[in-house]
């Protein structure tokens, strides 16, 4: 028997690494006809979406993005120590609130037509690096209030969920303390392999997807 429904992931690098996951992952496979719409470097204006006209009240769409955002993309610096490749922040300039939240905006009026449910994943706090020359005050604060305004946009709306990252990956108190924290990552900005993939099962589970 074919599968009827389609799952879309949508954004980012994050996106993709989510995507390949989830076509390893059988509970999903069985279930769902797994779509890439995710390229590396994806912002809020250049993402793709697929046409409303293929998604069904069946099908659900999975989104990260919005981290390329936050920041300007000029100070972002990649380093490579021997294996060891991270990027780091050369200059702490945040987007004002005013821009993000327009952004936000703007998506929500992009998929405003989907049937399906759209499940968006908020933003793992990137560049929290051991650097000294990198580290900036305020820069979790940051990214958690660019969260929360991810949040409170979709809020009302009933087919949108925004999912936090922090739940799913049970870290709790973690989250507030950068030296515990960063160990979730392998660059300051992708998370781990498995750390993905706990995340991913996490959602099949605690939102009944398969």
């Amino acid at each position: 028997m074919g599968k009827t429904a389609k799952l879309f992931i949508i954004g980012g690098s994050h996106a993709k690494r989510i995507y390949f996951l989830m076509k390893q992952n059988e509970k999903i496979t069985r279930k769902y006809q797994i779509l890439n719409f995710a390229k590396p470097g994806a912002t809020a204006e250049s993402v793709m979406i697929p046409d409303m006209d293929r998604i069904t009240d069946k099908d659900i769409l999975f989104v990260q993005l919005f981290g390329n955002d936050l920041f300007d993309r000029s100070s972002v610096v990649r380093f490579s120590q021997r294996n060891d490749r991270r990027f780091h922040l050369k200059r702490f300039s945040p987007s004002p609130k005013d821009r993000y939240k327009r952004l936000f905006e703007q998506f929500r009026e992009k998929v405003k037509e989907v049937k399906g449910k759209i499940y968006i994943l908020d933003n793992p706090y990137r560049y929290i690096c051991r650097c000294k020359a990198h580290q900036y005050p305020g820069l979790i604060k940051v990214q958690r209030q660019f969260n929360s305004a991810l949040h409170s946009t979709f809020f009302a709306d009933e087919n949108v969920q925004v999912l936090s990252h922090i739940k799913l990956l049970n870290l709790g108190k973690k989250s507030r303390v950068a030296y515990r924290y960063r160990r979730i990552f392998c660059d300051n900005v992708h998370l781990k392999r498995q750390q993905y993939k706990k995340l991913i099962g996490a959602w099949v589970d605690k939102h009944g997807i398969c």
